[in-house]
């Protein structure tokens, strides 16, 4: 590539131009060339002012969403690193640009989260707020992530999404986490399920050790309890809000409350049900498929879509 994509005595309008004729062309080698071989030179060598360099640094930071291969996103965050050593608090960072910021592989995440580390560090109090964003929307796991305790309870008010897998629920506090609206739980070893955050919409739990369900959110409308093996009882009453209810393979599940009136899709493939509870009037689709002792079906709402295949008891009971 020729060098006339830019020199480190280029002034800013020049840059911004280059910058806007990669965006233009989908091009992103000219951008990264911009910012390794020319930006960071400049930087080290102060031959750009620090008000040219921040200039240059908030325009090609909003393009780290378009950076190609790993190699070039790890250059990308040598220079946020390095901006952020010699311009502190200066280098203005918001969480519409480090959403952005990679994670493919751990070397990724560690430099990602090293970014957010330095910018808490200058004392800026958007930066858990900006973390937090980030792992939202990426739903990036957060184990993923080797936080401190206190860096665990500054971004915890923040998330909207979790997911914790092979954890050991014991050291959170899920009530600490107040703006929470997913929470997925894998493998966890849990008998029960901890206190939910009160604004929690959407819970799934898979291959949980839990055997009863004893309270629910009332604004859940999302509930999924999918291979919970160990699962005998839900003994809350489901939430009004309650639009979709899983429990497929819930095979030791023998009790549940009424189900809510304003419920749309339920789905218990492989449960031992024998027979199912009242159905309500607007439920859309309805999946008891693999239910090996299922005898009889409640009355179906009129426009219900019904999967039922592998039910063997139940084939008289169609023809009707």
């Amino acid at each position: 590539m020729s060098s006339s994509i830019g020199s480190p005595a280029a002034t800013p309008p020049v840059w911004q131009a280059q910058v806007s004729t990669a965006r233009e062309h989908n091009d992103t080698s000219p951008l990264i060339y911009l910012l390794v071989e020319n930006i960071l030179p400049s930087l080290k060598a102060s031959t750009l002012t620090k008000e040219s360099s921040l200039s240059l640094l908030a325009t090609c930071a909003e393009d780290i969403r378009s950076f190609g291969p790993s190699s070039n996103k790890l250059k990308a965050l040598s220079l946020l690193h390095f901006a952020q050593d010699h311009l502190g608090s200066e280098l203005t960072l918001h969480k519409e640009t480090t959403k952005y910021l990679p994670f493919d592989n751990k070397e990724q995440m560690d430099h990602s989260l090293a970014i957010f580390r330095n910018w808490a560090r200058s004392g800026s109090s958007d930066a858990f707020p900006a973390l937090a964003n980030w792992l939202d929307q990426n739903q990036i796991p957060l184990m993923r992530l080797n936080l401190t305790a206190e860096e665990l309870s500054l971004v915890a008010p923040h998330l909207t999404y979790l997911y914790l897998s092979d954890t050991d629920l014991s050291s959170f506090n899920l009530t600490s986490f107040t703006r929470l609206e997913s929470l997925t739980l894998i493998r966890n070893s849990l008998s029960e399920l901890p206190a939910l955050p009160d604004h929690l919409k959407h819970l799934h739990c898979h291959e949980a050790g839990i055997r009863e369900i004893r309270a629910l959110p009332a604004s859940l409308r999302d509930l999924d309890c999918s291979a919970c093996y160990s699962l005998q009882a839900i003994t809350s009453p489901f939430p009004d809000t309650l639009r979709k209810l899983t429990l497929d393979s819930c095979s030791a599940l023998i009790s549940l409350p009424p189900l809510n009136s304003a419920l749309e899709e339920f789905s218990c493939s492989g449960c031992e049900f024998e027979i199912l509870p009242p159905l309500p009037p607007h439920l859309k689709k309805l999946d008891c498929s693999d239910c090996k002792n299922l005898n009889s079906l409640p009355p179906l709402p009129a426009s219900v879509i019904i999967n039922a295949r592998d039910c063997p008891l139940l084939k008289g009971e169609l023809k009707k």
